[in-house]
């Protein structure tokens, strides 16, 4: 009984350790012609490889943060160049990096904040660019844009249209970006507890599979029916627990 535990311990282990090599070398693969398109004064491409290895993520993996640095390098370069469109790509593919790897953690949390409000202060500069547009008053949120087109609607004099508050591209800005880091620091992320519940379900689910294959069955090849119906339940149950949890986190 302990050898055949033991024995799988090690194939767990051994599969986690090929999961892992496979992540990093594919992640520091990507770094690499990160490097190079870099060099070469391809910038679009370069980015499409830092944001590919990002994604490769791994506790421990260096690269990840390597391109994280890479990435923010070009979105600073890009903003001193007056490139918003550039820098503002840059900031997004870290942006989605860190949240499309997380799971009941978000990894690299610390750079959120300042990415976002990067990304809020382009955002805002892109939308005021020609000045805060009477139509923009009216209708965006950060201005109360759905109160504002439902007074307009109401209006029937020349006086409510008058007494409408003009915005400096300042003022207007400033409204902008606030609503804008207030949307990006929604990330929606998973529950934990859900997620939790999720990993607990798919431990039951593997563990039931080998208990299964080593409890169930015989040395005879036989089948063992009390056996396999409690394991098949466990089986059942942990598929379930599984699926419940990623569902609702």
């Amino acid at each position: 009984m302990k050898r055949k535990i033991i024995v799988g311990a090690l194939v767990v282990v051994c599969f986690l350790v090929l999961i892992s090599v496979r992540v990093v070398t594919s992640s520091r693969t990507e770094s690499l012609r990160g490097d190079k398109a870099l060099k070469r004064g391809k910038t679009k491409v370069a980015m499409k490889h830092y944001r590919r290895s990002a994604r490769w993520y791994a506790p421990g993996n260096p690269y990840v943060l390597k391109s994280y640095r890479a990435l923010w390098h070009i979105g600073r370069e890009a903003e001193r160049q007056g490139d918003q469109k550039t820098a503002l790509e840059a900031y997004r593919s870290i942006r989605g990096a860190i949240l499309g790897c997380r799971s009941f953690y978000t990894p690299h949390a610390k750079w959120l904040p300042r990415v976002n409000r990067h990304i809020a202060q382009l955002m805002a500069a892109q939308q005021v660019k020609k000045g805060v547009s009477k139509e923009l008053v009216e209708y965006h949120p950060a201005f109360g844009g759905g109160e504002k087109k439902k007074a307009l609607k109401n209006a029937k004099t020349e006086k409510d249209n008058a007494s409408k508050k003009w915005i400096s591209p300042r003022e207007g800005r400033k409204k902008l970006e606030a609503w804008h880091l207030e949307q990006l620091m929604k990330t929606n992320a998973p529950s934990v507890g859900w997620s939790l519940l999720a990993i607990l379900g798919l431990i039951l689910w593997i563990g039931g599979g080998f208990a299964f294959a080593y409890k169930a069955i015989t040395p005879e090849d036989k089948l063992h029916s009390r056996r396999a119906v409690y394991y098949g339940a466990v089986i059942v149950l942990g598929l379930v627990v599984w699926m419940l949890g990623l569902y609702l986190a």
